[in-house]
């Protein structure tokens, strides 16, 4: 601001001094003088322009440089952000990779824990009442939280119970018969796993309530001398086999549709057997009756048929024969095409329950997922057991038919051959008898 004041107070003094010289008052000795002050001013006003230049120079080089470093400085910056970034990105990767390995490990130590538990009852419960846990330690097991001493003398138990598990030994105690009758008994314990009486070799179930032994109400099987059957299920399949033999529990899956099946398997097998009896006897008499054609009868259809055809003149005899098959062919028809239809009924029954059977068992998989093999089993039972009462009762319904058929067929065939030779003979008969007039 100083400058311009000084700038603007010398073009003002030139400006007098021109002033001056142009009204004639100023000699040439003056106006030098007005010269050499204005060349002057204007020497230092360049020096000082020229030094503001300098200074603007030296100012702009200075802002140039500090760009520059902020530049750099932000570039360095930018470059440590990134890293920092990197790194980071870095960090949540491997904390993420911790987080589910420390996840993994929780679940691990959870199927840990859940199997101690599981374990500690399986002792406790099946193992214990068994009489077992006489011979070691039974003190219970500890309820704190999980730790390595609960894993230890869980360890400690079953080690002890495996080692008690391969003792047979004889015991002489009280046993229940099934009716609650109270006896005395060599009992032969093979570990905790089965029990029989050594003199009756009935098998026995421990009662855990009253620590002793009861008979089995359905006992299995008989089992060589040499053998002695082990149920690590602590007598659930010792049941399983007493029923096995049982064929209430292997039809029982069947439910209605079973039944439905096995009536049309008697009705079917009472229809064919009946019709069988009905046409051999029928055959019978028609054989007879084929070995005297002479002597015809009414009680079988050969006889029939020959009385039909000797009934009134011997003209139209072929009319006649057809009209005696068509009335005998359909009794022997009878029931045939009905024992067809029963011979497919069981095998579409079977059908029908193999359909309900998956739908039963689709319908609890959408309800309690396919985990639960117990549920799904029935489904699965009632398809597999329709279906094979199905073709058990179709089978042999279908040999019925056939032999049912074959037969008639026979009497059927024994029937048109004889209508067919007896029409012959009497066409013959009649041709004889017109050349014999001719003559």
């Amino acid at each position: 601001m100083n400058k311009e004041l000084k700038m603007i107070f010398k073009q003002a003094a030139l400006a007098l001094s021109m002033s001056a010289v142009m009204a004639g008052g100023v000699s040439a000795a003056g106006l030098d003088a007005v010269y050499q002050d204005v060349v002057k001013g204007t020497r230092a006003e360049v020096a000082e322009a020229r030094a503001t230049v300098n200074d603007a120079a030296r100012a702009m080089g200075q802002e140039s440089a500090a760009v520059k470093a902020s530049k750099a400085m932000n570039a360095r910056l930018k470059a440590e952000v990134e890293a920092l970034e990197k790194k980071v990105l870095a960090a949540n990767e491997r904390l993420i990779e911790k987080r589910a390995e420390v996840k993994r490990e929780r679940d691990t130590m959870s199927a840990v824990f859940e199997s101690v538990e599981r374990h500690e009852i399986l002792v406790r419960d099946l193992a214990f009442p068994h009489g077992l846990a006489s011979h070691y330690d039974v003190a219970a097991f500890p309820k704190n939280a999980m730790s390595l001493e609960r894993i230890r003398h869980l360890w400690l138990n079953q080690s002890a119970q495996i080692a008690a598990t391969a003792r047979v030994d004889r015991v002489t105690t009280q046993i229940f018969e099934t009716d609650g009758t109270p006896r005395e008994a060599t009992v032969l314990r093979i570990g905790p796993f089965s029990a029989r009486t050594e003199d009756g070799h009935e098998w026995l179930e421990f009662i855990p309530s009253s620590k002793t032994w009861r008979v089995l109400e359905k006992q299995p099987g008989s089992y060589p001398s040499e053998a002695m059957p082990v149920d690590p299920t602590f007598g659930a399949e010792m049941a399983v086999a007493a029923d096995k033999d049982s064929l209430w529990l292997k039809l029982k899956p069947a439910g209605i549709i079973g039944v439905f099946i096995g009536l049309v398997a008697v009705i079917a097998l009472l229809l064919g057997a009946w019709r069988y009896a009905v046409l051999q006897k029928i055959g019978a008499a028609v054989n007879r009756q084929r070995k005297n054609p002479g002597k015809p009868t009414d009680d079988n259809p050969l006889g029939r048929v020959l009385l039909a055809a000797k009934e009134g003149s011997d003209e139209a005899i072929d009319a006649k024969l057809d009209a005696a098959l068509t009335t005998e062919l359909p009794l022997l028809e009878k029931g045939v095409g009905t024992l067809a239809v029963l011979a497919g009924i069981p095998t579409l029954l079977g059908l029908l329950g193999t359909v309900s059977g998956m739908i039963e068992t689709f319908t609890v998989m959408s309800d309690y997922g396919n985990n639960q093999p117990d549920l799904l089993a029935g489904g699965i039972a009632e398809a597999l057991v329709t279906t094979e009462l199905g073709l058990i009762a179709a089978i042999p319904i279908l040999l019925l038919h056939c032999a049912v058929k074959n037969k008639m067929k026979t009497i059927e065939n024994t029937l048109e051959e004889e209508a067919a030779g007896l029409a012959a003979l009497e066409a013959l008969k009649s041709e004889g008898a017109n050349k014999a007039d001719r003559v």
